[in-house]
């Protein structure tokens, strides 16, 4: 068990700080463009949440940390003369072994990323809540906000549990496709799954309430 442990730590030394970076990068943009718009249309006489949260473009930041983040985890284990790639073979598991602790901490990465975007939803709600005009909020207001845009709800898909199921599968499978890449690339095989993966993932992602249909085709 301590070789499990000791791959799983390689693993992780080897991209979690760059993992934290585009995490804290992502944050910043984020609440810069909610920020600029959220005074913006304050001054517009605008006050939905919702509507901000779409017109910041905030999803498109998302969109671009995913892909970053797939990029970073896909390259731990690559055989580029420097990295772990020439390592495995001195390891004292199989490979098969390396590509599922591969794979679990890729789906932890993925998990902290949308775990990571909900705090800042919530963040940035209630900078919103002490901003915005007072007599036109309600208890309920933020509550509502998280069905009425479809990138919020798909954050945060409250007792929506088909979508909670839906993103717990796409974590996972994006995990695996991300740990097959290293997997294939010191083979020298050149096909990778996790580009088809990851346009997938985004194109089907964000999707209104009673989008079952569509979760279907995305899982």
């Amino acid at each position: 068990m301590k070789q499990h442990l000791s791959v799983l730590m390689l693993i992780t030394r080897s991209s979690i700080y760059k993992v934290i970076a585009v995490l804290i990068a992502m944050a910043a943009a984020q609440a810069g463009m909610f920020g600029y718009v959220l005074h913006s249309n304050l001054q517009s006489g605008i006050h939905h949440l919702e509507s901000m949260v779409s017109s910041s473009g905030i999803a498109w930041v998302f969109a671009a940390a995913f892909l970053l983040l797939t990029y970073v985890i896909s390259r731990t284990g690559c055989k580029n003369g420097s990295q772990p790639g020439y390592t495995i073979q001195r390891l004292g598991i199989s490979e098969r072994s390396f590509f599922i602790w591969q794979a679990v901490y890729n789906t932890a990465v993925y998990a902290l990323l949308l775990g990571a975007e909900l705090l800042l939803l919530m963040a940035l709600a209630r900078y919103w809540q002490t901003a915005a005009n007072q007599d036109l909020i309600g208890a309920q207001s933020i509550f509502l906000a998280f069905y009425r845009n479809s990138f919020m709800h798909c954050i945060c898909p409250l007792d929506d549990i088909w979508l909670w199921i839906r993103n717990g599968i796409l974590a996972i499978a994006m995990g695996m496709a991300a740990a097959q890449y290293p997997f294939r690339q010191r083979r020298g095989k050149t096909l990778q799954v996790v580009v088809t993966m990851a346009a997938a993932t985004l194109a089907f992602f964000v999707r209104g309430l009673g989008g079952e249909v569509r979760d279907f085709f995305a899982i």
